[in-house]
This record gives structure tokens, C-alpha cells and sequence, in this order.
């Protein structure tokens, strides 16, 4: 079965060369162009190749080569959307580029009443709207831009078209040099927009100079206004020099540094490893090597202060080292400078050294422990009570038992004369009788 390039999709009326041109696959383009896709068909939306490459950064790349086989540069879809404003709506600024540099108009107006202009306004692109702001209008001649600009494909049907109507190919192939399909003769001389070339027996020689509209870039030659992809940015050749036009949605910014998909790092404190999956940073924590505190993280060995004490990270495990020197510590409990209210004391902390100002009257102090208004402690089976500054005892625990003058707590056990008893839940019971000869 033969491939038709022109031959639409069912239902939406697009052709492969809508598909090639949106994803910026120039020599897919080249290979439809070659084949005779129509570069003038209207889908189902009312869209030509041309918008479908201006939506995209990728398309960019392509829109030349469309404009050149003659895509209509104005036409609007069914929503009133030039290629200028779809390029401007989907943040193409190298497609916007281009369009502005073929003379694309800025003053068209879609359905809702929006210039390219408005569209890039509203859809947030301040820096394409600055270009299309910027742009003097200008009426585009394909001829004088074509033949001006030799880095345009030589077997163009608008290239020919524009040329002498009496050219023809040379008779004879012999010592005949072929450039882009096309043939030179021995000892013709051309330019192509970049450097000047000569056909000699065969062979072209060219001259090193290179234009200085064009731009050099990794070995290759590129003319003004060609766009080309080096490492994650998308590149235009403006004024002889390179320029990033967008960084491609497979990479990813860091820092402003671009970073291509796959591509694997590590933070700064060694805690993190990044990788770029498909424009996305991915972030997976280092095992062992971090500790986590709150919000922070902290490397292996750092060590840091927090409020009183000082930490320190252990494969992975946060281990306090020691209570700052400006700290005092008062049992359990770690005070920073200055003066601090317990429940009962008001403490002074005096560059490490705790010191006691006041004991609030409304506490009670027993057997050297300090108690506040209204707390209940235990004392064997007794219980005591603060009453805003004055001990006072309790009813007995209901779990102790009362023998004599002489209170037990529940499991507990004792010998009087002859017998054991146990203390159990408030009831003493008799647990054994002793061994008569130790009565």
C-alpha cells in the first residue's frame, strides 16, 4: 500500500503533517513536503499545519519551512486564532519570532475580539507581548526574503518561482556539484545566507568567512533567524548570535541552570537527590546520611542549637550533646537566660547558673518538695493537700489498711506474733500461720 502524506484522519481532517509540525519534527516535515503533503489544508477546526506548529515550542522549529512551501501566514480557524495568536496563547516566543519576522499581522482581531497582542496579556507571556509590541509593521515579499536568505532550501517551488524564469538546470552533470537537490555547475559560485561557495570539478569549496548575520554554534553554521536545539534550550540565531528562545518541557530549571532529562544530582548538604524526569524534579531523601528536625534537615555530623541544647546527626539518628552554657538546667527541665516562672518558683537563670528569687505564697513546701494550691500527693497511705499555702492531710487511702496506729498499702504484708497478714484493696486478710517454735 503507498503512503499518502495528504490523506486526513477520520473525523478531525488532519494530516500527518499536522502531527509532524507540531512536534517539531523537521525532517519529518521535510520528508511530507518532499512527498507533496498540502501545506494549505484546513481541518475540521478550520487550522492549517501552521497553527499546529505555532501551538508548541517544539513546532517552532518548523514554521519556516511551512511559510517557505506557501502555508497561508494570516488564516484564522474557526475561533478567529491566526498563527500569531495561537503562538502567543501557547507561550511560543521563537514562533512568534518568526512569524513577526515573515510580517505576520498583529492587527487581526479573533472572535473574541483579541489582537496577539491581548492574547499574550491575558494568557500571562509578558515577554512575547513585549515582542509583538514592539514589532513594526511591514509587508512581507517572499521573493525579496528568499532570495536574500540562502539558508532557505534551494528546490523551494517558491524559491524557483522567484528566480530568473530562464534558469535551467546545467546540461550535463559532469564536475557538477549537488547541494539540497539541486545542482551546480562546474565553477558556479553562490551564497547561501551564510558563506560563499564554488563548485570545482566536483567538489564545493567554501569560504571560511562567515556572515556576520550568521551564527556559529558546535561546529555548525546556522543563518539568521534559523531555530535549533542545543542541549535543553531551543536556539534562534539573531544578529550572528545564539539566543534561547525557551527551555524545552523535557528538561528542567534549577537555580538557572537547565538540566536534561535523566540527569541526577545531589543538594548541597547531601541530603537530597534530585532527578529530572520529563521537565518534573523529583526529590528523594538520602537514608542515613540526614536527620530530620521539624521543618530542617541536617547532614551527617552537623551539629546545631536549639533553644538550650545542642544536637548532633548520627546515621541519620538526631543525639543531644550538651545544654548550652547560657542555659540552666534545674532537674529535667532546661531554662535559657534569664527569668523563668514555675508553678510555685520564679527562677532567675544566670548565664548557666539557676537561681531561685521567690517562692509564690500560694505553695506549699513538704519533706523539701514544693507543691501548688490545691495538688493532692500521697505519703504511704496517707494524703495531702495544698491549700493555698497550709499542708493538709486527707481522708486514708481507701486501698491501705489501718492496723493500730500503724497504716499498710494495698499488697503489702506483715508478722505479728505468730501469724502473716496482707493489706488487700482496704481488708486485711490472714495469709499463714507461722511456725509455732519461732512464736
Amino acid at each position: 500500500m503507498s503512503f499518502l502524506p495528504h490523506l486526513p484522519f477520520p473525523r478531525t481532517d488532519t494530516t500527518p503533517l499536522f502531527l509532524a509540525a507540531n512536534g517539531g519534527n523537521v525532517e519529518i516535515v521535510d520528508f511530507l513536503l518532499d512527498l507533496g503533503a498540502n501545506v494549505q489544508h484546513i481541518n475540521g477546526y478550520g487550522a492549517t499545519p501552521l497553527h499546529w506548529a505555532a501551538d508548541t515550542v517544539e513546532g517552532a522549529m518548523t514554521i519556516e519551512q511551512l511559510l517557505i512551501h506557501g502555508a497561508p501566514l494570516n488564516h484564522p480557524d474557526n475561533s478567529g486564532n491566526t498563527p500569531l495568536h495561537r503562538a502567543a496563547a501557547g507561550g511560543n516566543l521563537g514562533g512568534v519570532v518568526i512569524l513577526l519576522a515573515w510580517c505576520a499581522d498583529a492587527s487581526l482581531v479573533n472572535a473574541e475580539g483579541l489582537t496577539p497582542l491581548d492574547t499574550a496579556v491575558a494568557k500571562n507571556q509578558p515577554q512575547i507581548a513585549e515582542e509583538i509590541r514592539g514589532a513594526e509593521p511591514c509587508e512581507y515579499d517572499p521573493c525579496d526574503k528568499i532570495l536574500a536568505d540562502g539558508s532557505l532550501p534551494d528546490d523551494s517551488p517558491q524559491l524557483l518561482a522567484c528566480q530568473n524564469v530562464t534558469w535551467t538546470p546545467p546540461v550535463s552533470p559532469d564536475n557538477a556539484c549537488e547541494i539540497k537537490g539541486r545542482r551546480y555547475s562546474d565553477g558556479a559560485e553562490w551564497f547561501d545566507g551564510c558563506r560563499e561557495h564554488r563548485c570545482q570539478e566536483g567538489r564545493v569549496w567554501s569560504n571560511a568567512t562567515v556572515s556576520a548575520s550568521c551564527c556559529e554554534d558546535g561546529g555548525q553554521v546556522y543563518p539568521a533567524g534559523h531555530i535549533w536545539e542545543r542541549g535543553c534550550y531551543l536556539l534562534i540565531c539573531s544578529e550572528g548570535r545564539p539566543e534561547a528562545l525557551a527551555l524545552l518541557n523535557t528538561c528542567c530549571e534549577v537555580d538557572g541552570e537547565a538540566r536534561v532529562h535523566g540527569h541526577t544530582w545531589t543538594s548541597p548538604s547531601g541530603c537530597f537527590t534530585f532527578t529530572c524526569n520529563s521537565g518534573v524534579v523529583e526529590e528523594d531523601v538520602v537514608p542515613d546520611n540526614c536527620c530530620m528536625e521539624g521543618n530542617e534537615r541536617y547532614i551527617q555530623g552537623h551539629t546545631w542549637t536549639e533553644g538550650c541544647k545542642e544536637h548532633i546527626c548520627r546515621a541519620g539518628v538526631v543525639n543531644d550533646l550538651a545544654v548550652a552554657a547560657t542555659c540552666c538546667q534545674v532537674g529535667e527541665d532546661v531554662y535559657p537566660n534569664g527569668t523563668r516562672r514555675d508553678d510555685c518558683v520564679l527562677y532567675l537563670c544566670n548565664s548557666g547558673t539557676p537561681q531561685n528569687i521567690a517562692v509564690l505564697s500560694s505553695c506549699c513546701e513538704s519533706e523539701g518538695e514544693m507543691y501548688y494550691d490545691r495538688q493532692v500527693w500521697p505519703v504511704g497511705c496517707a494524703r495531702y493537700t495544698c491549700n493555698y499555702g497550709v499542708v493538709e492531710e486527707l481522708p486514708m487511702l481507701e486501698t491501705c489498711c489501718q492496723v493500730a496506729e500503724k497504716a499498710y498499702k494495698d499488697g503489702e504484708t506483715w508478722q505479728a506474733s505468730c501469724y502473716e497478714f496482707g493489706c488487700k484493696n482496704g481488708t486485711v486478710e490472714l495469709l499463714q500461720v507461722l511456725n509455732m517454735t519461732h512464736c
